[in-house]
């Protein structure tokens, strides 16, 4: 059974989108919340029910878990959050576009997903809980580091390093080589012609730290 753990309203519905292309008839969000969430969602394609956090925790069958949250440090307290609940049986796994387009020697991790248009190119790295939004690009021998989420309409040249726990707005352009660092936000439409640090606010063009991001803010 598939289980989605988390619940981001606009994530949620192309998350959805997805998996009913993708020939997955059935899901289980685990939702805590008083309101049911799951009659916004409903389509032809995908039989969706609910469940709250106890029933996920005295479920009998191994689970398929994915996640329902696109911000790298929602990502990231939904995954720290459940680790005690898995059994050894469940395992997260991928959910990719059938409309993405990924080279055969790209190395993925788990818990990934992948929505449409994005590409990939050959001998890059995606690692645990990456999320690559529509019409994104990853140029070659990249690698994105876990629990990093990358905006639409993003292009990663070749041979960069996205941090982990980053976030890279929407429009961003990143320049060949260019590393940033983890716990970073680059704000929409910037243009990275230069490695930036650790842990801070950054954007324009060209692209500059503005401001430092406070500690318990850091996503790893």
């Amino acid at each position: 059974m598939l289980y989605i753990l988390g619940n981001s309203e606009g994530y949620l519905s192309f998350l959805l989108e997805t998996i009913g292309q993708l020939g997955y008839t059935e899901a289980v969000l685990v939702n805590n919340q008083t309101v049911p969430a799951v009659y916004p969602y409903r389509n032809e394609l995908l039989k969706l029910t609910e469940t709250d956090e106890a029933g996920f925790a005295q479920r009998t069958v191994a689970a398929n878990l994915v996640l329902g949250a696109g911000k790298p440090g929602t990502r990231k307290k939904i995954t720290d959050h459940f680790l005690p609940q898995l059994q050894q049986e469940d395992q997260w796994i991928n959910i990719i576009s059938s409309k993405a387009t990924l080279a055969s020697t790209v190395s993925i991790g788990k818990g990934i997903y992948i929505e449409p248009g994005v590409v990939v190119s050959a001998h890059s790295t995606l690692q645990d809980f990456v999320f690559l939004n529509r019409q994104s690009s990853v140029g070659h021998h990249t690698t994105i580091e876990q629990f990093c989420s990358i905006m639409p309409g993003t292009h990663i040249a070749s041979s960069c390093t996205i941090g982990a726990g980053s976030m890279l707005g929407m429009g961003t352009v990143v320049f060949d080589g260019v590393k940033i660092g983890r716990n970073c936000i680059i704000g929409g439409g910037s243009v990275v012609t230069k490695d930036i640090p650790d842990g801070v606010v950054a954007f324009g063009n060209p692209c500059k730290p503005v401001k430092e991001i406070a500690a318990h803010d850091l996503v790893i």
